[in-house]
């Protein structure tokens, strides 16, 4: 990779012990940071002793120990008002629906409907086609039970005891079958539609995370469901997972700690 030879270094370094703090969220000391970063402990210490000053970290003297400041609350808080979901997951679904040759949407969940808020068509000749602003109840389909299986037990409880249309035959409109399925997925399963909300139409969702973990949206992904094997199914599910990672920790997901 081609030296960025506009890069301030100091600039550099500072970046490196803030992004250091971030990945082991634990306080660190001087020489851990030295020794970690392999910076000399005179550099490490003034540009320490600069981000304490700022308010970017804290100093413990009793410890001798950094953490991060509460500047960095005030930074994290006006960049995410500026963070859009559908901006910044639109780049990653065009790339998705490039690889896969699929139709790729967007869809969020407000007050038991689920809201697809953008699309990418697939390049085919012969392909599915949503359009942004279709709505669909949340028991049908694959983001839609993701979505679902996300909300508060409350939120799950009420919608499971209201009637629940049937869309073809596939549709899940038992109450238990459906809490169990949610659960399922809640815990990690894969979220799919088998032929629920349109014959011969299957798909996968994948969830996007904000920084706290919440889930905010779906990535999903329809196909026809005589084109594709149980292999090629995991396969799609892969790339899918792949880009709801990237738009997730674009978005300030970190993982599980």
């Amino acid at each position: 990779m081609q030296e960025n030879t506009n890069l301030v270094p100091a600039i550099v370094k500072t970046h490196a012990i803030l992004n250091y703090m971030i990945t082991y969220d634990t306080p660190v000391t001087l020489s851990e940071v030295s020794n970690e970063l392999n910076l000399p402990k005179t550099t490490v210490f003034r540009l320490l002793a600069s981000l304490s000053g700022l308010g970017y970290l804290e100093y413990s003297p009793g410890s001798g120990r950094y953490s991060l400041g509460p500047f960095l609350i005030t930074l994290g808080y006006h960049a995410k008002k500026r963070i859009d979901v559908k901006q910044t997951a639109h780049q990653y679904m065009k790339e998705l629906a490039e690889s896969t040759r699929e139709t790729v949407k967007l869809s969020i969940y407000r007050n038991n409907i689920i809201f697809v808020i953008d699309t990418i068509e697939s390049p085919r000749d012969m392909r599915i086609t949503v359009e942004a602003g279709t709505m669909f109840p949340p028991h049908i389909g694959a983001a839609g039970k993701l979505l679902l299986s996300h909300q508060d037990v409350a939120v799950i409880t009420s919608y499971l005891s209201s009637p629940l249309k049937k869309l073809t035959e596939h549709s899940i409109t038992d109450p238990i079958l459906l809490g169990k399925m949610l659960d399922a997925i809640r815990d990690g399963e894969p979220a799919l539609d088998n032929e629920e909300e349109s014959p011969g139409i299957r798909a996968a969702a994948s969830p996007i995370r904000d920084e706290s973990g919440r889930v905010i949206a779906a990535v999903s992904i329809p196909f026809i469901s005589s084109m594709y094997s149980e292999k090629e199914i995991d396969l799609l599910i892969a790339k899918l997972m792949q880009c709801t990672d990237s738009i997730s920790q674009i978005i300030g997901y970190r993982g599980v700690k």
